[in-house]
């Protein structure tokens, strides 16, 4: 039995104080001259962590972001961040993979806001005959805004819209005035010099 006790300690593995096993290496690796059961955790704990990770993500965490190389419309320079493939950020890449996904982002957030708003409302059709009739319409689209069904910039496009059909309505006006008033002082002067 002592023979079968001393074949065990032999086929055992070396002492745990003088190897270190990373969690993904298969062989033990020796520890470091001198040093103590804490530091040898934590060099297996830091080997097998970064191990562990990627090495393009490592270097994507490790690695400063870089700001946008554009310009905005009022001169200042970019704050947002730049894409990793590309020195400008999303809104500012002429890529044309990124200009593709920008415009199907842009339908996609009008799309959103439309269903937000409940979709398209039913307004009647837009019959600008007589001043009633435009103040009726703009008392409509007022309670559409309020309720929520419309923008407050749509219904001033309507609003803009139904004011230049009433100027059109006033020139239109203006110039009856005038030949009526034309044809009356003609008529006076005719009459003054008729015969009596």
């Amino acid at each position: 039995m002592l023979q079968a006790i001393g074949r065990r300690r032999a086929a055992s593995p070396a002492p745990l104080a003088s190897t270190c096993r990373a969690a993904v290496d298969a062989a033990p690796r020796p520890c470091a001259k001198g040093a103590s059961l804490k530091e040898t955790v934590a060099e297996t704990i830091r080997r097998s962590d970064t191990a562990a990770t990627p090495r393009a993500v490592r270097a994507k965490r490790e690695a400063p972001r870089r700001r946008c190389a554009a310009t905005k419309r009022d001169g200042t320079p970019c704050t947002i961040f730049a894409l990793a493939s590309d020195p400008h950020c999303f809104t500012h890449s002429e890529k044309p993979d990124t200009v593709e996904q920008r415009l199907a982002a842009r339908a996609r957030g009008g799309i959103a806001a439309l269903a937000k708003r409940g979709g398209p409302i039913e307004l009647p059709p837009a019959t600008f005959t007589s001043r009633e009739a435009v103040r009726a319409y703009i008392e409509k689209l007022a309670d559409a805004v309020v309720a929520g069904k419309i923008t407050a910039a749509q219904s001033n496009a309507v609003a803009n819209l139904a004011g230049v059909v009433l100027r059109i309505e006033e020139l239109a006006l203006s110039a009856k005035i005038a030949a009526i008033e034309e044809q009356l002082s003609a008529d006076e002067r005719r009459g003054a010099n008729a015969p009596r």
